[in-house]
């Protein structure tokens, strides 16, 4: 038995009770992140704690949709209470994308809310991840809280959505936010209600799952319209969401991720963890991507990557004569 083997064993052997002590403090942070939102929304006064989410429209945007317009501002911090194990039942009804069930569910003593799987996955959780739309939006409506609620591995299920491509979840999971933050102040939505910087154990954002495979690009998309600056957080591997999209060579995708209104030319500066993109779109073997890295950020080619080396070695190494070439043409420097 090799030691990573050996490892995994102890882990095995240690689950219930991480389990149960990582239950806990997700719990108290959640219930302090919830908490201090209560409060704001309570400071405003009742009338403002118990209007509807109906934001006033802005322009040819459209209204607020169907599932959110009976909720209020505060049923968003309606802390579930302690976890409950989910039942075969339930399980299957998730699965199956069964919405009847949410109706049964109201009926039972423990709120629909509490129930976990194996994993810590919430009802939501389930739902988005199988991508069963009018499900997760019955949830969200019955159940807004569980927009927050994180897994035992810290993933919200605007992480599941994303991480299994299921854009119409996504899509859904977004439009909420909005509804919920259109009372309060550009510094309460940041603190509060800016769902897309969660980041799991791994450091990830929504966007990171969603930014390293093409197929998923409608996704990482409607993810960086709703936050501009969400593709240059990095994850605990110094990696962020813009260089994973260079890594896959998706022009299009790192366009829409340069696109950020009131930022400066300096991208290495604004960008979080590895700044060697310019290494990347070598990697990738991707003319196009090295152009618009190029020319957003022309330092970029002074930069060096984690192991030291230098753009035009990095490019000789993988073979990439083209790359080698344009590089060449920009500067000499560091030949």
């Amino acid at each position: 038995m090799d030691s990573s083997e050996a490892a995994l064993e102890r882990i095995e052997a240690q689950r219930s009770t991480d389990v149960s002590s990582d239950q806990r403090k997700r719990r108290y942070f959640l219930m302090n992140l919830m908490k201090n939102g209560a409060s704001r929304i309570c400071s405003r006064g009742s009338p403002e704690s118990e209007r509807e989410c109906t934001p006033p429209p802005k322009g040819d945007k459209e209204p607020v949709p169907e599932f959110l317009t009976s909720l209020r501002l505060s049923d968003l911090y309606n802390l579930p209470g302690e976890s409950v194990v989910m039942n075969s039942e339930i399980f299957s009804a998730m699965r199956a994308g069964n919405i009847e069930v949410l109706e049964k569910m109201k009926s039972y003593e423990t709120p629909m809310a509490c129930f976990k799987n194996n994993k810590g996955d919430s009802i939501l959780h389930l739902a988005a991840s199988y991508g069963h739309l009018e499900l997760a939006k019955g949830i969200v409506s019955a159940c807004p809280s569980l927009l927050l609620e994180p897994n035992w591995e810290d993933r919200v299920p605007l992480h599941a959505a994303a991480r299994a491509g299921h854009s119409a979840v996504v899509e859904a999971l977004v439009a909420s936010v909005p509804c919920f933050s259109a009372g309060l102040s550009e510094e309460e939505r940041e603190r509060l209600l800016n769902l897309y910087v969660l980041k799991d154990r791994d450091g990830d954002t929504p966007l990171h799952l969603a930014s390293f495979q093409t197929r998923l690009m409608e996704i990482a998309a409607c993810l960086v319209n709703a936050n501009q600056h969400l593709s240059f957080l990095e994850n605990k591997d110094g990696i962020s969401p813009l260089y994973l999209a260079v890594l896959a060579g998706n022009v299009s995708l790192v366009n829409a991720m340069l696109n950020v209104q009131g930022k400066t030319s300096d991208l290495a500066s604004q960008l979080e963890g590895r700044k060697s993109l310019v290494h990347a779109a070598l990697k990738a073997k991707n003319t196009d991507v090295l152009d618009v890295i190029l020319n957003e950020d022309p330092c970029l080619l002074n930069e060096r990557d984690e192991d030291g080396r230098t753009c035009l070695s990095a490019g000789a190494s993988v073979g990439f004569y083209k790359g080698v070439c344009k590089l060449l043409d920009r500067s000499t420097r560091s030949v």
